[in-house]
């Protein structure tokens, strides 16, 4: 179950997506004034990896699109006026629906990222697969065209738009295996190009990338990424005006995270990370709190118990979301195991 939030009708409020892997369905949360939720289960096609919500067509609305692993599709939804999905297009990737030793091994398995990759203020979409990174765009008229592509030869894991030069045209930040690592892709001209490129297994072989996260950590207007790896690392990749730099925060705590989500919690000025998972330590789910004294530091480590039973090797998709209008940032947590959606709000101590 892979989450996504967004003010999809603009309402003030953040709505939910949820991709449902081990079915054919994705579930939409539209949040009510008064906490309540309508919910819609969308057709996702078969093995509906992800999602995201976005203007694709830029007519002011935001569109929903689901990617399909097993049958190789990208599905659009709008919302009408009564703001109740209806699908208005679908397209078949190139490469054709994977064959069965395919979808067993993986061997197409696609991920999808929206951002404004083309120009500032315009949303596009990004997949990539095993054999390239690929652009699209959908016109007004619900038809799919496809745009700049890159052949490529890794796993993809985790994609991310990134804006690292702070110019409001965002890049591409993919991690992956075989090499693990992290790439940063950016569109030249009628293609796609690599930026720079870090080896997280120079050290630790199969040191793997488990999530990516994209803010200022630095507060100097250009966004950058954190990467938590297996080998309880996580790497940052700072965005500069001179290209990038890069350092890294190693933890002791055998904490199992899957996810994490980054926000100035308690608004002092700083963003501090939130990484999901299980505490092997205390044989329970525990958010992993990273943060440090100055903003881009990260140097301090807490612990904070998920305040639930939940079977060992739990996965979790998080968000940070103000789930409540009240200035705070909250947390959505999708709790694969169980099928729930978990709102946690940032409640001030006085």
């Amino acid at each position: 179950m892979e989450l996504c939030a967004r003010d999809i009708n603009r309402d003030g409020l953040p709505d939910y997506l949820l991709a449902n892997y081990g079915s054919d369905a994705a579930t939409l949360l539209i949040s009510g004034k008064a906490g309540e939720f309508s919910r819609f289960e969308l057709d996702g096609g078969e093995g509906c990896l992800n999602g995201a919500m976005m203007d694709l067509n830029q007519d002011g609305r935001d569109e929903i699109v689901l990617l399909s692993v097993f049958d190789s599709t990208l599905r659009l939804y709008t919302l009408n006026d009564a703001n109740q999905p209806m699908l208005a297009s679908r397209i078949v990737l190139p490469g054709g629906i994977p064959l069965p030793y395919e979808q067993l091994h993986g061997s197409r398995l696609r991920l999808l990222v929206g951002g404004h990759f083309r120009q500032a203020g315009v949303e596009n979409l990004a997949v990539a697969s095993r054999t390239e990174l690929a652009l699209y765009g959908v016109e007004r008229d619900g038809h799919w065209r496809r745009g700049e592509r890159l052949p490529t030869c890794f796993d993809p894991l985790q994609l991310a738009a990134i804006d690292c030069d702070g110019d409001g045209v965002d890049e591409l930040a993919a991690t992956h295996n075989r090499p693990e690592g992290i790439t940063i892709y950016s569109r030249q001209g009628d293609r796609l190009t690599e930026l720079a490129a870090v080896n997280f297994s120079q050290e630790f072989a199969g040191n793997s990338p488990l999530a990516l996260c994209v803010e200022d950590f630095d507060n100097d207007g250009r966004q950058d990424a954190a990467v938590l790896t297996l080998n309880k690392e996580i790497h940052f990749l700072f965005g500069g005006a001179n290209g990038f730099r890069t350092s890294f925060f190693a933890y002791q705590r055998p904490i199992a995270a899957n996810d994490m989500a980054a926000a100035d919690f308690d608004n002092d000025g700083k963003m501090e990370l939130l990484a999901a998972g299980w505490d092997v330590q205390t044989e329970r789910p525990a958010l992993m709190e990273i943060c440090g004294d100055a903003a881009g530091k990260f140097d301090h480590l807490y612990i904070n118990p998920i305040p639930a039973s939940y079977s060992i090797q739990q996965n979790f998709s998080i968000a940070a979301v103000d789930a409540n209008r009240d200035g705070r940032m909250d947390i959505a947590l999708a709790d694969k195991d169980r099928g729930l959606l978990l709102i946690y709000l940032n409640r001030k101590l006085e």
